[in-house]
């Protein structure tokens, strides 16, 4: 399972910072209140990659960027939920993937829009194991 957390953190800070870079320099000129459209232009740019195979366990199905929220959509390929400690795997995941998102540099202009990035995982038959809102406001008080 560490595996997975970590490749996951690998390939989601290239893939954001890739295609963030492109919307860096428009946001300095404004500041817009919800930035619905430039999230939803960066999930269609991801989106048209997908899916992708993160590691031998995990699959990135889709992106959703919406208001002012950014959603990945995972799917563990090898595991059902009956499977899985939730509870466990939501203790190990949610402290990496805040730590990922309040330091990484590719996930800098997600903390300058002061958005929700949001990791929802699912199992092999696409069942919901857990989702995982952070908060990049929350980035601030690390």
């Amino acid at each position: 399972m560490n595996k997975i957390i970590t490749n996951v953190l690998v390939v989601v800070g290239a893939v954001g910072g890739a295609v963030l870079g492109r919307w860096a320099v428009d946001g300095m000129f404004s500041k817009p209140t919800d930035y619905t459209t430039v999230l939803m232009e960066v999930a269609n740019k991801i989106n048209s990659n997908l899916p992708m195979t993160i590691d031998s366990e995990t699959e990135l199905l889709s992106t959703v960027g919406f208001k002012n929220s950014f959603t990945y959509k995972y799917k563990l390929i090898n595991y059902n939920v009956s499977e899985i400690d939730v509870e466990k795997f939501k203790d190990e995941m949610m402290p990496k993937l805040q730590n990922s998102v309040c330091t990484s540099e590719s996930m800098s202009e997600f903390r300058k829009m002061k958005i929700v990035v949001k990791y929802s995982y699912s199992d092999s038959s696409h069942k919901e194991i857990a989702e995982f809102p952070v908060d990049t406001r929350s980035c601030e008080k690390i």
